[in-house]
């Protein structure tokens, strides 16, 4: 947008006699609906000017009669509101601890390659296993299965050449 443009949209956004332009307000008295149960609805009733209730589900009403009763019911509903609060927002964070909590699933233990013994030394590494091969039956000169190649039944004299 040009500043040509753009100049006087500013002026008159910035213009304080627009506030003389806006409608005034109503001085009508604010009407209190006092609903014991169920949403209320923008139709209104033809016998009175009060909203109806449309749900049995429980909500929360104001009294109308002494300012005090007022007050003292104002500070009930704000501890209400205050405990319900609480409780969806620990559930939530209880919900959120569940899933970023990691599963606790135990990992086959680590084996020899060559003779698939979980106690050998060959887990670390197969020069370090003195026993035989479960394959081809040698203790020296077999270098085991290869991780690699973990689709079919791959022995140790075929897993090593190349495709």
């Amino acid at each position: 947008m040009s500043s040509a443009v753009r100049n006087p949209i500013l002026k008159a956004a910035h213009n304080p006699t627009r506030a003389d332009a806006a409608p005034p307000i109503s001085n009508r008295p604010r009407i209190v609906n006092d609903v014991k149960k169920g949403f209320i609805t923008s139709q209104q009733s033809e016998t009175t000017s009060a909203p109806t209730a449309i749900h049995n589900g429980p909500l929360l009403s104001l009294p109308q009669s002494s300012e005090q009763s007022h007050n003292q019911s104002d500070a009930m509903d704000v501890d209400l509101v205050s405990r319900i609060v609480t409780t969806l927002a620990r559930e939530r964070v209880r919900a959120e601890l569940i899933k970023s909590q990691p599963r606790t699933s135990t990992r086959k233990p680590r084996t020899c390659r060559k003779c698939a013994k979980h106690d050998c030394g060959g887990k670390k590494s197969v020069d370090l296993c003195r026993n035989p091969c479960q394959d081809c039956g040698r203790i020296t000169g077999c270098r085991g299965r290869n991780p690699k190649r973990t689709g079919g039944r791959w022995t140790c004299n075929v897993a090593w050449e190349p495709l």
